[in-house]
């Protein structure tokens, strides 16, 4: 996952990302994803922002102790957001999917509950104004996420000139995007403007995906507008079972594709050179293998001196990949580290590039341009991607050709 999450500790990265919608947001998710690099950090920051959401959510809304578990299910679905990405974290150009929505939607409630615990008038105004605004360059869909609550919060609890109140507020979330793109401060297509910070899936053939952002919405919104008169055993019962069914949900949509994890785990072989272990996972898979597998296993066989004798024990085949796009996922995933490890740096330096451009200085791509770089003998070139990969949370050695 950190492979894939850009993150630079200079400030050009800083200035980059702030200057554009929802930079702020993508700037500190990007951070906290570049953390598992360090798996047990980076799973254990994740588990913090799913429980202070939940305990923001309870504070925000004053939920009762009785529905607290309902609270919990905004995490769980937010969870699943990243259980069922698979081979989709490859592709998506959101910045850090893992932790944009749920930092997002914390953000978004604890927006919310600030606004709802000021008495004054003039600064409710005043932080009406900042969050379909300035809330808005700084977090995207979900300032215009807590504006909408604020909106509906007022339309039921809300008194003398609340009509007034939400007719100004409603302009603003309509009219801040269009004028921000009007004015060239935003670059993104039109259509966007309102989806800022949400994944990047496509809404026709992967609407299933956004499934858990559209449910949070509604959980978050339920808990915001619902105030039962009195707390009731029912409603304990029924929040418990929407709980339970929060459990089964994100259980079943969570991506288990066998030929995905035997990908996933080749690939973290071959980089650490463990190429015997690439040809264990190859003999024990009991599915027909994807094409990308059995370019590693030969990678692994070559690697081994076994190739012209033990090719045709080890599965061969060419499975789809159990994903929308799969005719992008062997070059995203494997093209670099199979040129490079066949001894064509050129084109593993290549398809670095061509990636960059599209999806980002990743750090797998300057891994491999710098690897590629040493390789070749380019010094002033190695340099300037070893310097790139220092101010990540990956500190290159220098290498010489022998220990490559």
């Amino acid at each position: 996952t950190a492979d894939y999450t850009p993150f630079f500790f200079d400030s050009v990265f800083a200035k980059d990302m702030l200057s554009r919608v929802g930079g702020f947001l993508f700037y500190l998710s990007s951070f906290l994803q570049a953390c598992f690099c360090y798996p047990w950090l980076g799973a254990l920051l994740l588990i913090a922002v799913l429980v202070a959401l939940a305990y923001t959510i309870r504070w925000a809304f004053r939920v009762s102790e009785e529905l607290f578990s309902v609270c919990w299910l905004p995490s769980l679905l937010l969870l699943l957001n990243y259980s069922q990405v698979g081979y989709l974290l490859y592709l998506l150009k959101t910045p850090a999917i893992v932790f944009t929505l749920p930092v997002g939607v914390l953000l978004e409630v604890l927006l919310v509950g600030c606004w709802k615990r000021l008495s004054h008038v003039v600064w409710k105004c005043l932080m009406v104004v900042l969050i379909p605004t300035l809330g808005y360059w700084c977090l995207g869909v979900y300032a215009e996420w807590a504006a909408i609550l604020i909106v509906l919060i007022e339309l039921i609890e809300g008194k003398k000139w609340r009509f007034a109140f939400v007719l100004c507020l409603l302009l603003l979330i309509l009219a801040v995007p269009q004028v921000l793109y009007g004015m060239g401060y935003i670059i993104n297509l039109r259509s966007s403007l309102y989806t800022q910070g949400l994944p990047d899936y496509r809404w026709s053939s992967e609407f299933y995906y956004f499934m858990p952002c559209i449910l949070t919405f509604v959980v978050v919104l339920i808990l915001a507008l619902f105030r039962p008169r009195r707390v009731q055993d029912k409603l304990f019962y029924l929040s418990c079972i929407l709980f339970i069914n929060g459990g089964v949900y994100v259980w079943l949509g969570t991506m288990r594709d066998a030929n995905f994890r035997a990908i996933v785990a080749m690939k973290q072989a071959i980089e650490r050179q463990d190429y015997q272990h690439v040809l264990d996972i190859a003999s024990e898979g009991k599915e027909t293998p994807t094409r990308l597998q059995v370019m590693f296993t030969r990678l692994a066989l070559l690697k081994t001196g076994h190739l012209a004798d033990a090719a045709f024990y080890y599965p061969d085949g060419s499975a789809s990949y159990q994903a929308p796009r799969d005719e992008q996922y062997l070059q995203l995933i494997g093209s670099r580290a199979l040129y490079y490890h066949f001894g064509i740096p050129n084109g593993a330096y290549r398809w670095g590039m061509e990636c960059i451009v599209e999806y980002g200085k990743r750090p797998e791509y300057l891994r491999y341009m710098y690897q590629s770089a040493v390789v070749n003998d380019e010094k002033p070139l190695a340099e300037k991607y070893a310097a790139l990969l220092s101010r990540t949370f990956y500190q290159p050695q220098p290498l010489s050709k022998e220990e490559i």
